[in-house]
């Protein structure tokens, strides 16, 4: 039963969170970005965490840009969510590839 009642409040914390996001007018701003600049962004911000767990971080750089009409921030925070759990079950050892 505890994890149930500390997974109704987690839920509850994100549909917040969503509908504060949803509220604030800045947060729907889009401009044309860089999406591999915010890629490598998070990488930097990531790498002492990848050193210090033997992993490797690779970027495919076929594209050297991708252009997009993007929140920069909410998509610098979606990848950077997928980086850190791709980390997290890789734990030791190993290497995480974005293409």
């Amino acid at each position: 039963m505890k994890i149930s009642s500390e997974e109704i409040a987690r839920i509850a914390r994100i549909v917040g969170d969503l509908r504060q996001a949803s509220q604030n007018p800045a947060l729907k701003e889009k401009k044309p970005t860089d999406l591999v600049h915010i890629v490598n962004k998070v990488l930097q911000l990531v790498e002492k965490k990848a050193v210090n767990n033997n992993i490797d971080l690779e970027l495919n750089k076929e594209r050297p840009t991708m252009p997009g009409l993007v929140n920069a921030e909410q998509i610098q925070q979606v990848i950077l969510n997928l980086v850190i759990n791709s980390m997290d079950a890789i734990k030791q050892g190993g290497k995480i590839m974005i293409s």
